[in-house]
């Protein structure tokens, strides 16, 4: 189902659900705590929001070793929780079934027998993951106070458009009194069948030191200027080789690109052609990896790559990697981040992207040669 389906059956449908929901919970208000041995933690939305709920999952498990902890992810975030040691139980929520009223219940029945002690719900403002959590948790729910979702739980959390998103999820583990470091990190595992694929792969195309570049984002508003990551490339490709990396409906773009590229026998292009994991497994041999605020981005520092980060409407000190490895262009213009008190919903831009646009690629050399000098 497309984000913009989402957001419209969410801010109207959801809602009229969710008032209806906290007119019955009035009369059905529960703040007794629980003995925590079963755990259920709500994450929809993409690669970079699973990401930044690792941290959560690892410092919840190292709190309660002995507690069952499952996940509800979508099927575009699941690869990100798959084979997770620290998760017993994953349930794929499917958004393109969810207007069908028989997938829906009987998803919901499912979760319901679980007999979840707690409930974490990590989405920051859709409605329709506090739903779920009111109907399956019917001890302790937990969720952010961000719109009229709040009263749907007995646990809430403020939520802060500055505050770094990893931050943001463990901030709710503060309800169990579990002590919180400022400096922690997501760290992606990346399991010995990707890698080996990956070894096979750059092999079997003698790839070596090789750069990736991720040059696309679901919205356009959030992409650099096609011609300029041409003109990045033409400048690095005498000491880089290059991989384009991105989805399939992403090909036209890359494939453009590569068509622009004066040697192209250093230049490889990938779109759809690599599942998740695999895209993890070979973003984590590259050098560094160049591109927008993007899930691959996300996995880039997950798993230890360092990062240039090109940032524009979105919110640099909520979502930007963080540390030495890192380096983040952004203009700070009047008008950006536009993204700000949107809970990542970017608005059609009418000044031509110029945030993303006033970046050059001097600027992206410079970065270059910070993180590989």
């Amino acid at each position: 189902m497309k984000f913009g389906a989402i957001r419209f059956i969410d801010n109207y449908f959801i809602r009229l659900i969710v008032w209806f929901l906290i007119l019955f919970n009035l009369f059905n208000i529960d703040r007794k705590f629980y003995t925590i041995n079963n755990i259920l933690v709500i994450r929809p939305g993409g690669i970079g929001d699973a990401i930044c709920t690792l941290p959560f999952i690892k410092k919840l498990k190292e709190s309660y070793p002995n507690a069952r902890i499952s996940v509800l992810a979508m099927p575009r975030n699941k690869e990100i929780f798959e084979n997770n040691s620290d998760i017993n139980q994953l349930f794929i929520f499917e958004d393109a079934k969810a207007i069908n009223p028989v997938y829906l219940l009987k998803f919901l029945k499912t979760l319901k027998k679980q007999d979840f002690d707690i409930v974490f719900d990590l989405e920051q403002w859709y409605r329709f993951p506090a739903v779920i959590s009111w109907i399956v948790g019917n001890k302790i729910r937990v969720g952010y106070a961000t719109n009229e979702k709040k009263f749907l739980y007995n646990k809430k959390i403020e939520y802060s458009q500055n505050r770094y998103e990893v931050l943001c999820f463990l901030d709710q583990l503060k309800i169990l009194d579990i002590t919180i470091k400022e400096d922690c990190q997501p760290n992606l595992t990346v399991f010995s069948k990707d890698i080996t694929f990956v070894n096979q792969f750059l092999k079997k195309r003698n790839i070596k030191k090789f750069i990736i570049i991720a040059p696309c984002a679901y919205k356009t508003e959030k992409m650099w200027p096609k011609e300029r990551y041409t003109d990045l490339i033409n400048e690095i490709i005498n000491k880089f080789q290059i991989i384009l990396l991105g989805g399939k409906d992403e090909a036209s773009v890359i494939n453009y690109i590569a068509s622009k590229i004066d040697k192209k026998e250093k230049i490889i292009s990938i779109a759809g052609e690599l599942t998740i994991m695999q895209c993890a497994a070979i973003i984590k041999k590259a050098k560094l990896s160049i591109g927008g605020d993007t899930g691959l981005m996300h996995i880039a520092a997950a798993v230890g790559t360092p990062t240039i980060s090109l940032f524009g409407p979105t919110i640099k000190e909520k979502w930007a990697p963080r540390g030495k490895n890192h380096y983040v262009i952004s203009k700070n213009l009047k008008c950006s981040p536009c993204a700000y008190g949107l809970f990542a919903h970017i608005p059609k831009c009418k000044k031509g992207a110029r945030c993303m646009n006033s970046i050059s690629v001097r600027e992206v050399l410079d970065g270059l040669k910070v993180l590989t000098h």
